[in-house]
């Protein structure tokens, strides 16, 4: 399986998790929570597509910082993304659980905070993409 065809196949992952979160967004405040996660996800696979498609080896990690860094190694433009990376990073784990566990009380996500998570979302898959054929493209 050649590069290609691997960095799209996690383009393809992150474009269905930014669907997800873009179809919770206007129609189940209920579901805010879970959606995060999908938006952290969109990023996670697109900075790991990202990669795939520059051999650049990386961890298995949740942690975007670290994938952006490892992006930068190859394109140094990837640092615009760093702010927006941090603030989707934790949504990788912390609505995931029932609030209490490990002694973590979680407020509940509004609309906005919502919209501004999807928002980053797509500026990653996005960047991502204006950094690569449209072959790799989904």
């Amino acid at each position: 399986m050649t590069k290609a065809i691997k960095a799209r196949e996690w383009l393809v992952k992150a474009e269905q998790d930014l669907k997800y979160a873009r179809l919770v967004l206007p129609n189940y405040s209920d579901l805010f929570e879970v959606a995060l996660y999908h938006c952290q996800q969109c990023a996670e696979k697109s900075l790991k597509g990202y990669l795939v498609f520059n051999d650049i080896r990386f961890e298995k990690t949740h942690n975007l910082e670290t994938l952006i860094y490892q992006c930068e190694t190859k394109d140094k433009a990837f640092s615009d993304l760093l702010s927006v990376a941090q603030s989707l990073t934790p949504f990788a784990t912390d609505y995931r659980y029932p609030s209490g566990v490990d002694s973590l009380q979680l407020p509940s996500i509004t609309l906005e905070e919502f919209e501004e998570a999807v928002k980053n979302a797509e500026t990653i898959y996005h960047f991502v993409l204006s950094r690569l054929p449209e072959e790799v493209h989904p």
